[in-house]
This record gives structure tokens, sequence and C-alpha cells, in this order.
């Protein structure tokens, strides 16, 4: 099913004259239209509409009849937070979904709000953007949900040293993560030393191979959070990306 963009209406010459977007009211007769046909869909596409947390929930229970669903993209719609998670529950549901693109919203632009990331199963992968800050327990929800996780990228997210608790809290699940990416964000010696506790906690992170903290204001401290990480739980780590920091000859000799 493909809605893009609303729907195009032509003037006699065949041209485009004006663009009808879907909005809330035409959710319920789409809603309506896949739980109908749920059992043959492997695709919904319906980014570039008007559609708001009042179509998300009306479209979250509809997708959740869908069994075969792999792709669903309602990016470029007006989304809030709270709409956004509802369709993100539904991989909870439909674990075969391999897609689910909720990026570039009306408001995150305009705002800056708080969620704009997309979910990517089938590469393994997740990528996490935000403008202001990202909310890292919905992220663990929607971690939880994927089986196999190997990379996790928050490069350049505004994550800061207070919230890298919540980090190590995620990477905490996901025993098969193998690429970590933090570069780009203001941990300081702090953050680092939480994140560096929490990833040998328990059993460690016997998967991870890389890990990226550049540019993340780590100096002399920091270096010896991490010197004591790799000493306790992290047997696999080949790559370290420490540059752009404030370490010195002290933190270097960790």
């Amino acid at each position: 099913v493909d809605l893009s963009d609303g729907g195009v209406i032509p003037d006699p010459s065949g041209r485009p004259q004006a663009v009808q977007y879907f909005v809330d009211v035409d959710a319920r007769i789409i809603a309506m239209c896949l739980v109908a046909f749920g059992e043959f869909l492997e695709a919904v596409v319906m980014p570039g509409n008007r559609f708001s947390d009042e179509s998300a929930a009306v479209l979250a229970e509809a997708l959740k009849a869908c069994p075969n669903l792999l792709s669903v993209d309602l990016s470029k719609n007006w989304l809030e937070p709270p709409g956004k998670k509802l369709l993100y529950k539904v991989v909870d549901v439909r674990p075969g979904i391999e897609e689910m693109d909720l990026c570039n919203q009306k408001n995150d632009t305009v705002k800056g709000l708080p969620l704009d990331f997309s979910y990517v199963r089938k590469s393994e992968a997740v990528r996490l953007q935000r403008k202001v800050g990202i909310d890292l327990h919905l992220a663990a929800t929607l971690l939880r949900a994927n089986e196999v996780i190997h990379t996790l990228d928050l490069t350049y997210s505004g994550v800061r040293f207070q919230e890298a608790g919540a980090v190590a809290a995620v990477c905490a699940t996901r025993r098969t993560l193998r690429r970590l990416f933090l570069g780009g964000n203001p941990l300081g010696d702090p953050g680092v030393g939480t994140l560096a506790r929490g990833l040998v906690r328990d059993i460690g992170s016997p998967a991870l191979e890389e890990l990226h903290v550049f540019e993340a204001r780590i100096g002399d401290l920091g270096c010896e959070y991490l010197a004591l990480m790799l000493q306790q739980g992290c047997p696999r780590l080949s790559e370290l990306h420490l540059y752009g920091n404030n370490i010195g000859d002290h933190g270097i000799g960790h």
C-alpha cells in the first residue's frame, strides 16, 4: 500500500492541480482497509501526509492485524512522541517487521522534539538521532523487541553524562552488541565512567568489538575508567576510538 504525499487531483490537461493530503478523518477508512486486506500486505507506505497522534492510535491497531508486514513508512507526518510510541509498540506484536520509519515529523524540525529515530531490523542496526533529546527509555523498549542488535549508533546525538546510565542499561540487555557509537556527545569523565561500569556489569559485553567515544570531552580520568573496563569485561574489544578528547600522558599511560 503506497499512499505517499496524499492524493493528486489532475486538471484536464493532466497536470497536477492540487494535492489532497490524508488527514486524521481519513485514517479510520485507511485502517479498515488495512484490516480487510492485512494478510496480503508486506509494506505500508504513507509518508508526507498530515497524520497526527489521533491517526497513530487508529493505524497502530490496524497494523497489528497485518501478519506478514515487513515495512512501515509514516515519516514526514504530524506525529508527536506519544503517537510514535504507539506505532513502535506494533513491533512487539509483529516482530517480523524489518523497518519502521517515523522520522522527520513536522514538529521535529519546528520544535526539535525529543524523539526522531528509525528502527531497522534487517541490518541488525539501530540508528538514533536527536536535536534536543531522545527518549532512551522508549529506545530500550524498542531494542527489547529485537532479538539481535549488532550496532547501536548515537553519534552526535546530544547524549549528556547524566544519560550515560540509560545508554548503559540499553547495552546491558544486548549481549550481541558489537559496535557502539557514542562519538560527538558531551559525556565527560563522569559519563564515560558510568558507561564503562554498565558495560562490564554482570557478564560484561562479550561481543563488543568497537567503541567510538571520540570528541566526548574525555580526560585522563575517563581513560582510567576505560582501562578498567577493558580489564574486566570486554574481551573482544579491538577498536577504541578516542580522538578529539583532552587526554594527557597520564591518560595514555592507562
